[in-house]
């Protein structure tokens, strides 16, 4: 063999080395497989995280308090929104804004009312941290009570796991129907569907009944309130790291996208929601303030139509209002399987006025 060949060729190696490296290759090989195979095994599935992230959303241990959970805002049986004016706080406060629905996110590309997230997972990061609902210091601490609970030790292999079960879970909420090919030909939800790309003025925001008119999410204005935006001013002036930090004070809640972009023209401006639920979601707009949808449907006839609704008989609201209910009943009917509460894990009813006392007291036996 020559000196520079290296490694020598198996010919050229006595027949017990030749068996010893076999022996050691066929160890190492075993031991790949193994370790692999390990591995895998303490790696959760995306069938696996998805039902965990099912699990954790419907569980109040998923809070500092114990006593909050997704569900506690985003309800399944209420199409995965608040029905309430305002979502509570684990103090029992009212915060400034109505929780929106969290169904077909995959239409979305920025998520909250005024969008200041791009990513579904960092977007579910800042109310598990936010000291007003689940009140984690951090997503370390989040993963930590998870893992110390006996029903889920083990099941998360990071902290980040966490955030991807629960966003796997939202993503897999089923879409909803192309309803463009299911109107009726004829009667009220027709006649309502027709008012609603035409006279009425609906299709300058939103597409097809359930998108926004330029295909991505879009930002509207209605109804400023001056002394709201007076306020909100003021606030800025006097506490200018708030705006900076992204925290949505009461004060500077009426600001909107503006908070987000730094731009004028965004003052007062939200992000347009898919109208597939919009029937099963009441009270109505950011902050609940309108109670039910014929009222909805009348603020925003007003703002959108041409002449301000002064042409919309009362038959042609009512149609519009037929379309709204026929919409959510068949959106309804694509995710059905996920309007139901997971027994034993703390979930809420569609938002009903939880009794944080209780809940604290039960935690402290």
């Amino acid at each position: 063999m020559r000196k520079d060949q290296f490694p020598p060729p198996l010919e050229s190696i006595d027949s017990d080395m030749t068996s010893v490296i076999s022996s050691i290759l066929r160890y190492l090989g075993s031991a790949m497989l193994a370790l692999a195979a390990e591995m895998v095994s303490a790696t959760p599935t995306t069938i696996e995280l998805t039902a965990l992230g099912e699990q954790l959303f419907n569980d109040s241990r998923l809070s500092a308090s114990r006593v909050m959970s997704c569900s506690s805002c985003h309800a399944a049986s209420a199409r995965f929104a608040d029905v309430r004016s305002a979502s509570i706080d684990v103090a029992g406060e009212a915060v400034p804004r109505s929780a929106p629905s969290l169904l077909d996110l995959s239409r979305h590309r920025e998520f909250f009312w005024d969008g200041r997230h791009s990513d579904l997972e960092t977007a579910i990061l800042e109310p598990l941290t936010n000291p007003r609902e689940h009140g984690f210091a951090s997503l370390e601490d989040a993963f930590s009570a998870i893992n110390g609970t006996p029903q889920y030790r083990g099941m998360l292999s990071q902290p980040g796991d966490l955030l991807r079960a629960l966003a796997l879970y939202l993503r897999s909420l089923p879409p909803a129907p192309d309803l463009k090919t299911r109107i009726p030909a004829d009667g009220i939800v027709a006649t309502g569907a027709k008012l609603f790309s035409s006279t009425a003025g609906c299709a300058n925001c939103h597409l097809d009944l359930d998108r926004p008119a330029n295909g991505k999410d879009s930002y509207h204005a209605r109804n400023i309130d001056p002394a709201a935006l007076a306020d909100a001013l003021t606030a800025i002036n006097q506490n200018s790291q708030a705006l900076r930090d992204g925290k949505i004070t009461p004060e500077l809640a009426p600001l909107g996208r503006f908070i987000v972009t730094g731009n004028i023209e965004d003052i007062g401006r939200f992000r347009t929601p898919s109208l597939l639920h919009a029937a099963g979601t009441a009270p109505f707009m950011h902050d609940g303030s309108i109670k039910t949808l014929r009222e909805a449907i009348v603020h925003e006839v007003y703002y959108t139509s041409k002449d301000h609704g002064a042409s919309l008989a009362p038959r042609e609201i009512d149609a519009l209002v037929a379309l709204m209910e026929w919409m959510d009943a068949e959106a309804c009917k694509a995710y059905a399987d996920h309007c139901r509460q997971i027994p034993g894990t703390g979930a809420n009813g569609p938002n009903a006025s939880m009794d944080m006392n209780q809940n604290r007291a039960e935690q402290q036996q």
